[in-house]
């Protein structure tokens, strides 16, 4: 069975009065402990618990807090490859061949028409009997 019941206007608020009261009187005796180990969040401020060398919040306040890269930061590249002079290299050793549909190979290993391009245009090799790329002589 279960009782029903309803208090009086003024015990209502009596009873009010006593659990405000009591959160109050607990908020004061015990306030939130802060840990000394928080830190502020270098882009808003927000404090956190940090991991290590970790300067902001979250990855997103780190990611708006990074510096902006520039579009157009890297130089274009001009002239040779990296490449150039592992192919020079290779060239020493055997000429390379064309084959009938105008791929350029040594042994399995594929040679770009475009290196061979930048090759023949700098002066450093030079097609003999249209099916053998050989490396200039150096003249003295």
């Amino acid at each position: 069975m279960s009782a029903d019941f309803t208090l009086s206007d003024a015990a209502a608020r009596f009873a009010d009065l006593i659990a405000t009261a009591h959160i109050v009187d607990v908020s004061l005796e015990a306030p939130l402990i802060v840990s000394p180990r928080l830190k502020a969040c270098i882009h808003c401020g927000a404090a956190f618990l940090p991991r290590r060398q970790q300067r902001c919040c979250s990855r997103s306040c780190a990611a708006l807090h990074r510096r902006q890269r520039p579009k157009s930061g890297c130089k274009p590249r001009t002239g040779g490859s990296r490449n150039d002079p592992l192919i020079l290299r290779l060239l020493e050793y055997s000429p390379f061949e064309r084959f009938s549909d105008g791929r350029w190979r040594f042994g399995t290993r594929a040679i770009s028409g475009k290196v061979v391009a930048r090759l023949i245009a700098s002066g450093r090799a030079e097609i003999v009997g249209r099916r053998f790329l050989q490396l200039v002589e150096k003249r003295q």
